[in-house]
């Protein structure tokens, strides 16, 4: 059998609207994601960083689970990362707790200084981040 045999909702990763886009901007100071999935049901999700050193060296940095009850957006805060380094982020919206044939995301993080797109929304809508401290 190929294929999640349950239904999986939809991940969004704000930033990325895009189809081709291949890399989200992410604050040096504050580097927080925002993403949101769609679903009728609790969905667990994957988040993972990897520093890329080579073409074939990678060391994970980050790795995070979280639960996504609601239709709403979440917040999680990355832990600082060096602007000399390479980045790639794996988002993943698991299919029964695998990521085989969960919904996946990829993206390279470009590490900016200032505000991005996802600081921006946050601040312009005055959106309480409580589940980062949950996240962190």
């Amino acid at each position: 059998m190929r294929g999640c045999p349950t239904l999986l909702g939809d991940l969004l990763l704000f930033g990325t609207e895009k189809q081709e886009q291949l890399t989200l901007d992410v604050s040096i100071e504050h580097p927080l994601l925002l993403y949101q999935v769609i679903s009728k049901q609790p969905e667990k999700i994957l988040l993972t960083v990897t520093e890329v050193k080579g073409k074939l060296d990678r060391v994970q940095v980050y790795k995070r689970e979280a639960l996504s009850i609601n239709d709403d957006y979440s917040a999680i805060m990355l832990p600082k990362l060096d602007p000399n380094k390479k980045y790639f982020l794996t988002l993943v919206l698991l299919c029964q707790d695998r990521p085989q044939y969960g919904r996946t995301i990829h993206v390279w993080i470009n590490l900016i200084n200032g505000s991005t797109q996802v600081n921006n929304f946050i601040e312009s809508h005055s959106l309480l981040v409580d589940n980062l401290n949950q996240l962190q």
